[in-house]
């Protein structure tokens, strides 16, 4: 497992896909930074409740994250590299090797992980740079909520990581998992509200894509259930993924 992992890292920092991800990523915090630094500071104060000369980072993480784009972008990159294995035979050369297939999906949700933690990282870092080159000054503020929303956030992107795994690994098709993160991550609000309307059942705050979407640092109240929601889909994607690897023929 261990030499698995260690050869998936080695895969990972040499996929392209890797580094034009971080690249979108820093793209888009520019573009959000530069948006907001552009606008009248009055306008913003009156919209958004944000004071540029005292700016929260929490606020501008906030606006960076929500809506759940920037997961997708991840997860996008995470299909591909994940897919990339499968198409290029790599999987299919290893698996002789490996005494458990199961491995195989394991290891490359533990590298994953680990691309996502650096992606966090790089987003943060470029948040408060940008911010406060863009926008006005920034302060930490209150660094408890800030750590609990970065906390929850990266919590949701790697459940939605294991949904990513097990698309990946049941169509070995980069296209087909990418139609199917765009599809989830565009199309659940639609779905939820079309229950909820026909028959008054809301599912959202259980969802984890709705979660990753609409989760708001300024109201706290449904995090744990969205935290228990999230462990239980992220045990039942893993499972599926190792299921798949351990049943579904390698080609």
């Amino acid at each position: 497992m261990f030499n698995l992992i260690k050869m998936d890292f080695y895969r990972m920092f040499r996929t392209k896909s890797f580094y034009i991800v971080g690249l979108i990523l820093a793209a888009f915090v520019a573009m959000m930074m530069y948006s907001l630094g552009s606008s009248d500071p009055a306008w913003i104060q009156e919209v958004y409740g944000y004071d540029v000369n005292n700016m929260q980072m929490i606020d501008l993480l906030y606006e960076t994250l929500m809506n759940g784009m920037i997961p997708m972008v991840i997860g996008i990159g995470a299909a591909m590299f994940i897919c990339t294995d499968y198409s290029s035979g790599y999987i299919k050369n290893i698996a002789s090797s490996v005494k458990n297939k199961t491995t195989i999906a394991l290891s490359k949700f533990v590298v994953s992980t680990v691309g996502i933690i650096i992606y966090f990282i790089l987003m943060i870092l470029l948040t408060y740079i940008l911010g406060n080159l863009f926008v006005g000054t920034v302060v930490i503020g209150d660094a408890s909520l800030l750590v609990q929303y970065v906390g929850m956030d990266f919590f949701l992107s790697v459940v939605f990581l294991a949904l990513v795994l097990l698309a990946a690994s049941f169509f070995r098709s980069s296209a087909a998992s990418i139609t199917l993160i765009v599809v989830v991550m565009m199309a659940t609000q639609l779905g939820y509200s079309v229950l909820d309307h026909f028959l008054g059942i809301d599912l959202i705050p259980y969802s984890p894509v709705m979660n990753l979407q609409m989760l708001n640092p300024g109201d706290t109240s449904g995090w744990m259930t969205a935290f228990i929601s999230g462990a239980i889909f992220l045990a039942v994607y893993l499972f599926g993924s190792v299921f798949v690897s351990e049943k579904k023929d390698i080609t």
